[in-house]
C-alpha cells in the first residue's frame, strides 16, 4: 500500500485565517532601561522643588508625620517607578482594544480594535519578505517579516516576528508569533503572490508620528544637562541657568513629535466634526476609507461588514483611544520642561 501522495502547496485549500498584533518584549524593555536612566533627573528635579518645603510644616506633630510620610511615598514613586511605569502603559494604551491582520477569499484587512485600518484585495497585492536568523539560548531561530502593499490610499500591512535591525521603533503593534506569521506567508504562496518587493519599514510607521529620529537623539542630550543644571546653578549661576535653557530647548525639541501627533489626531476630529454638522454625504471624512473587502472575524468572531459610517465610528474610537495615551506623552514631555526650569530656579533662589 503506498503512502498518500502529499498535495502541493498550489492544492491547497484557501482557507481564511486571521493573527493577533503585540507589541514585542524588546520595546517594553527598552522603555524600562530609558525609565531607569530617566529617574536621575526626575530625582533631581523633584529633590531641588521640594527644597523648600523642608520647613514648610513646623509642629503639627503626627500630622506632620502622615504628611511627610505620603509625601515621601509619592517622591519614590515619582522617583523609581513613574520614569519606565508610565512609558509602558502608555505605549500599550495607544491601542487598548488590540490589533489583529485577518485574510479570506477577497484579500488582506488589518484591524485596530473594530476599525479596519486597511484592507487590500489580493489581485492588488504586492507582498515584501525578509528572513534572517537571530541566536537566542544557544538555539538560532529564523525571523520572518512581511510587508503587504496594494494601491494608495490603502495603508500598506506590516507585521513581523521581531523588528528588523536596523527598523526604528513604531509605537504601534506590528509583531506576531512565528506561527502565525508563517501562516500568513503560506496564504501568500498558495495564492502565487510573489515576495519579491523591496520592503519599505517606513511604511509601517503611524501615520499621525512618522519617525522623527533626529530630534529624538537631539533631544535626549537634554536629560543630562537637565540633570546637572539644577545640581550646578547653586555654586555657578550662569553656567547652571545656560545649561538649563539649553536642556530646556533640547526637550522641547524631543516633545515635538507628541505635540504634532496631538493636532494631527484632533484636526482629524475636528474634520469629522464639521462633516457631522453639515448635510449628510456619501462618502465619509477625507482619509476615512470605507472597507471594501470583507474580513473573516469582527470583534465579536462574526462575520463583519462594516457600512461607511460604522467605519467611521470605528475610526473616531480608535482616534479618541490614542489620543488619551498621546495627550499624557505630550503632557509628560512638556511637563520635563517645565520640571528642569522650576527645579533649577528653585535650585538658584534657595541654595543660593
Amino acid at each position: 500500500m503506498t503512502a498518500p501522495r502529499r498535495r502541493k502547496r498550489e492544492d491547497r485549500p484557501h482557507q481564511p485565517g486571521t493573527l493577533a498584533l503585540k507589541v514585542p518584549l524588546e520595546d517594553y524593555a527598552s522603555l524600562f532601561a530609558v525609565g531607569v536612566f530617566g529617574a536621575l533627573p526626575v530625582t533631581t528635579w523633584l529633590a531641588m522643588l521640594l527644597v523648600p518645603l523642608g520647613d514648610g510644616h513646623r509642629g503639627g506633630g503626627s500630622m506632620k508625620t502622615v504628611l511627610g510620610a505620603i509625601l515621601m511615598l509619592v517622591t519614590l514613586f515619582m522617583s523609581l517607578v513613574a520614569p519606565w511605569l508610565v512609558p509602558m502603559l502608555v505605549l500599550r494604551a495607544r491601542q487598548p482594544r488590540g490589533a489583529r491582520i485577518g485574510w479570506d477569499d477577497h484579500g488582506v484587512s488589518e484591524w485596530d480594535g473594530t476599525w479596519r485600518r486597511s484592507t487590500i484585495a489580493w489581485g492588488e497585492l504586492q507582498a515584501s519578505h525578509v528572513t534572517w536568523e537571530t541566536e537566542a539560548k544557544r538555539r538560532t531561530h529564523v525571523e520572518e517579516a512581511l510587508q503587504l502593499v496594494g494601491p494608495p490610499p490603502a495603508p500598506a500591512i506590516s507585521v513581523w516576528t521581531s523588528r528588523p535591525q536596523g527598523v526604528p521603533s513604531f509605537r504601534r503593534r506590528l509583531c506576531a508569533e512565528r506561527d502565525r506569521v508563517v501562516e500568513l506567508r503560506e496564504a501568500l504562496e498558495t495564492r502565487g503572490i510573489p515576495m519579491t518587493r523591496a520592503p519599505d519599514w517606513l511604511l509601517a510607521c503611524d501615520s499621525d508620528r512618522p519617525p522623527h529620529r533626529t530630534l529624538t537623539i537631539i533631544g535626549r542630550f537634554g536629560y543630562p544637562l537637565a540633570t546637572l543644571a539644577p545640581i550646578i546653578a547653586p555654586s555657578s549661576p550662569p553656567l547652571g541657568v545656560a545649561m538649563a535653557l539649553m536642556a530646556a530647548a533640547l526637550l522641547a525639541a524631543r516633545a515635538l513629535p507628541s505635540l504634532r501627533e496631538v493636532r494631527s489626531i484632533m484636526a482629524r476630529a475636528r474634520e469629522r466634526a464639521a462633516l457631522d454638522a453639515g448635510p449628510p454625504t456619501a462618502h465619509g471624512p477625507a482619509g476615512y476609507r470605507e472597507a471594501a473587502a470583507r474580513d473573516p472575524l469582527d470583534a465579536q468572531g462574526e462575520v463583519a461588514t462594516p457600512a461607511s459610517g460604522l467605519a467611521d465610528d470605528a475610526r473616531a474610537l480608535a482616534d479618541r483611544s490614542k489620543l488619551r495615551a498621546v495627550l499624557i506623552e505630550a503632557v509628560v514631555r512638556v511637563g520635563c520642561v517645565v520640571m528642569v526650569l522650576a527645579s533649577t530656579a528653585a535650585a538658584l533662589f534657595v541654595l543660593h
